[in-house]
């Protein structure tokens, strides 16, 4: 797979968005390791930013015209059991966080991970808006209903995008205690009520990019 066999674009910009593996594109998924690495590093949280490689399912790299990554996400999955989300660590192996994970299981489940993206490029915003959507877009390509993310300070975007808050899962001070981590899911055969139509559009012009497809434009009232 090269970097354009299998992307999306970035709405109003000229940035795409690749879908690929480790293994079939070893050197985009250095390059997001290596933004992944930096940003840990500048806030003094490297050991947050352990990867195991042979589970990471799909890596998800913003790249420019010129080939340079300014973003990166990855995801894990569809996970066979609760021991093998990085989230049931993240909270210590608590009987809260391993009910949920098991209950969302049979219905296939994928955990995003490792969210980065570059300080100051032109085209940053919309792609914000397009990179808070990839947790649901791997659901859709691995055939899961259910995407699952921890998150701090970026919580306000996956929000955005219709994830759900766990209410019954307290936050707690992941990496260190300067922050107060969350765990957020999403259901994709049932967005939240408060997500906007125009970004549930978008998240299906994500998938139908990626399936080469168009997809039909609502017709204006007769």
């Amino acid at each position: 797979m090269t970097r354009t066999d299998r992307a999306y674009a970035v709405p109003g910009t000229d940035i795409r968005i690749a879908v690929t593996t480790p293994r079939s594109d070893p050197g985009l998924w250095a390059a997001h390791l290596d933004g992944l690495d930096r940003l840990y590093a500048e806030h003094g949280v490297s050991e947050a930013s352990r990867v195991d490689e042979d589970r990471t399912s799909l890596v998800f790299t913003a790249l420019d015209p010129a080939g340079e990554v300014l973003a990166g996400i990855r995801s894990d999955g569809p996970l066979a059991a609760a021991e093998d989300a990085q989230a049931l660590e993240v909270w210590g192996g608590a009987a809260s966080v391993r009910a949920v994970i098991e209950r969302w299981i049979p219905d296939g489940l994928v955990e995003a991970k490792g969210f980065w993206m570059a300080r100051s490029f032109a085209g940053r915003r919309e792609l914000i808006a397009s990179m808070k959507r990839t947790p649901v877009l791997a659901g859709a390509v691995l055939g899961a209903r259910w995407a699952m993310g921890t998150a701090a300070h970026t919580m306000r975007l996956f929000r955005a995008a219709g994830a759900t808050v766990v209410d019954t899962v307290p936050a707690v001070p992941y990496p260190d205690a300067r922050y107060r981590t969350s765990l957020a899911y999403w259901d994709r055969w049932h967005w939240a009520p408060d997500v906007p139509d125009a970004e549930i559009r978008a998240f299906d012009d994500d998938v139908a990019q990626l399936l080469g497809v168009d997809v039909p434009r609502p017709r204006a009232a007769s």
